[in-house]
């Protein structure tokens, strides 16, 4: 399509007109780094900053009282704070980091590891969401989400994922917080087949495997009369409430086992009974069926006794029966003899 000679005017007309505009502003002056290859931007933006080398701070009073520190990063209105001395810091957020002195620290969020973090020797610690882990002398920790690790003050090698943390926590994980997460599903388990120990859980949610070792237990000593009470157990069926049309399983009743064995049932924190150690009732079955077949040999051994002695017994009586039969064809011959022998008036009339 031909375009006129009134349109090329009104289109280069309009270019100029565009040009002119673009022109007006002047673009903000690129912010250059100083000799050490340090870049503040912001009132007092790393203010003190002395000896340090490449550190990077944006924002009110970001990189604060830094003075020798290199490698830092500081993003966010007092990030950094009081970060004097350290190294290798990142902090995105206000007050983020801004009481931590240590080196190789990262926190994002609102003063995570923020104003309770005041230790020179925190370092290696990351944390990430608002308030999160202000500890206050503890390396290598981790806290995700809203106050996560906030109580956490001087331990190390902790993971506080959702949870506040304890005090005097060290090289321990918590995930979650008690009464508000209530179910846990975790993708790659129920079809991922190994062979190691069983992961039990105690009432106050610690996981852990089962001791079995001998170094783990003290006042060992055998079974004895506790297995006798197992016939007083009642092995029943049932269906769970939660799955009412799933299959049928076998178990105990955890309240009735508590009139037993009151060591064999599981409680909750606030001491509900809500399960049996099963895994207990092993030891218990094992020694029930070594004392019956203790038992068993015993009475076999008994029989095998009497046995022979009834054997003895049989070899006597066929003696008995013998002799007494030969007894019986000596009266036979007796009375034989007897017969044969002439009459007492027979006798006479022949005289």
């Amino acid at each position: 399509m031909r375009m006129s000679i009134g349109s090329y005017a009104v289109m280069i007309s309009a270019l100029a007109c565009f040009s002119m505009h673009a022109n007006a502003v002047q673009p903000p002056d690129v912010v250059v780094s100083d000799g050490n290859g340090n870049t503040a931007m912001g009132t007092d933006a790393q203010e003190y900053l002395t000896t340090g080398t490449e550190n990077t701070a944006a924002g009110l009073g970001a990189g604060g009282v830094n003075q020798t520190g290199s490698w830092n990063s500081s993003f966010g209105s007092n990030a950094g704070f009081l970060n004097t001395a350290g190294d290798g810091n990142t902090a995105i957020g206000a007050s983020a980091n801004s009481q931590n002195a240590g080196s190789y620290n990262t926190a994002t969020g609102y003063q995570a590891l923020g104003s309770g973090a005041k230790s020179s020797t925190s370092s290696d610690n990351t944390a990430v969401g608002a308030y999160a882990l202000e500890v206050t002398n503890g390396s290598n920790n981790t806290a995700l989400g809203y106050n996560a690790g906030v109580n956490l003050t001087t331990g190390s090698n902790n993971i506080d994922i959702g949870h506040e943390g304890v005090a005097a926590d060290d090289s321990t994980i918590r995930i979650g917080t008690v009464g508000t997460q209530t179910r846990v599903l975790i993708a790659g388990i129920a079809n991922s087949t190994l062979t190691g120990s069983a992961v039990y859980v105690n009432a106050n949610g610690r996981l852990g495997v089962l001791a079995s070792a001998e170094r783990f237990k003290t006042g060992i000593a055998p079974i004895s009369a506790a297995a006798d009470k197992l016939q007083l157990l009642r092995p029943v069926s049932f269906h769970l409430k939660a799955e009412p049309d799933g299959a049928v399983q076998y178990g105990l009743i955890a309240e009735e086992v508590a009139r037993v064995y009151p060591e064999l049932v599981i409680r909750d924190g606030n001491g509900t009974i809500s399960g049996v150690r099963y895994e207990e009732l092993g030891p218990l079955l094992l020694s029930h069926a070594q004392r019956q077949a203790t038992e068993i040999r015993d009475l076999k051994a008994q029989l095998a006794l009497k046995q022979k002695q009834l054997a003895v017994q049989v070899e006597r009586i066929d003696a008995m029966e013998q002799q007494v039969s030969k007894l019986q064809d000596l009266k036979q011959q007796l009375d034989a003899a007897l017969r044969q022998l002439p009459a007492k008036n027979e006798t006479v009339a022949k005289r």
